[in-house]
């Protein structure tokens, strides 16, 4: 079955699950690729090039080859954005899930200036344009512009009040957009030095994201974990820090940001070797890495 791109890129589950993220991101490469093949030889139109192969769910197509990528190793962007043409929108509000892909990892990798000069998504968007109100107000709020984050916190805010956004039921979107309010606002607190409303807010943003439907790989993308556990540090709450990254472990599992976070914690308490121990699991997740973590999140 070389010759069939879903089963070509089916073993990405069972490596995302195990923390095999370099594996999964290889084989949906190849996945896309014998695909691609597919679609030139047999000039294949309508759902397959646009749906099948770009974003016909959550689980399928080039999106995983991102999310394997952002656990192990880079900042590309490559061909999951390239895939998701103008038609896909055509398919339902599920491809909003692959049109928020670029903003989503400038903000990931901490980009403020490139997540600013992003364009804004249509109106018609509403996921991704709450992802895109999220990351700009991350970027404001980073760069001390407090009364822009503000402004960004407000649209996000209207997204959130919005009553067409209940009527999505095929992704979480509600639950998304709130995911995304109460994470700016721990942001914004945590950059204004409100540890204490940060982690609050962190907090209530994760319990949100662990209920959010199962699906592989997560409809959120970017675990909660890293943002929370790092503000936990910056209060000088290690041991909590500790909890966070070692549950979100059980999950994401040998997610390198998460074990940065953990060494990091480790250290903070004292316990120096039980860091040594997790910086080397760290150092084996992160050896095709192109940026340099400083924490579990940028």
């Amino acid at each position: 079955m070389p010759g069939a791109g879903h089963v070509v890129h089916m073993p990405s589950h069972i490596y995302y699950r195990i923390g095999r993220y370099r594996d999964a991101a290889h084989v949906n490469e190849l996945a896309a690729l014998v695909d691609e093949q597919y679609i030139a030889a047999c000039h294949a139109q309508g759902y397959y090039p646009i749906g099948y192969y770009g974003i016909t769910s959550i689980s399928c197509g080039p999106h995983p080859r991102w999310r394997g990528a952002t656990k192990a190793r880079s900042t590309r962007r490559g061909g999951w954005s390239r895939a998701v043409g103008p038609g896909a929108a055509k398919l339902g509000p599920q491809a909003q899930l692959y049109y928020l892909t670029p903003v989503a990892t400038l903000l990931r990798f901490g980009k403020w200036d490139a997540v600013l000069a992003e364009p804004l998504p249509p109106p018609d968007q509403k996921v991704t344009g709450a992802i895109a109100h999220l990351a700009r107000g991350f970027a404001y709020a980073n760069k001390g512009d407090r009364a822009n984050a503000a402004a960004e916190r407000a649209a996000l805010a209207e997204l959130a009040n919005d009553e067409e956004l209940k009527t999505i039921t095929i992704i979480p979107a509600s639950a998304m957009v709130d995911i995304a309010l109460n994470q700016l606002d721990g942001e914004i607190a945590r950059t204004a030095g409100n540890l204490a409303t940060a982690v609050a807010d962190f907090t209530k943003a994760l319990e949100i994201e662990e209920a959010l439907p199962y699906t592989e790989p997560p409809y959120w993308h970017q675990p909660t974990s890293h943002l929370l556990g790092a503000a936990l540090l910056q209060a000088g709450r290690a041991k909590d820090a500790e909890n966070v990254y070692r549950k979100s472990l059980t999950y994401y599992r040998l997610d390198g940001w998460a074990l940065y976070g953990l060494a990091q914690a480790q250290d903070a308490e004292g316990d120096h070797v039980g860091a040594e121990a997790t910086r080397r699991d760290f150092a084996k997740t992160w050896t095709l890495a192109d940026v340099t973590l400083t924490g579990s999140r940028f």
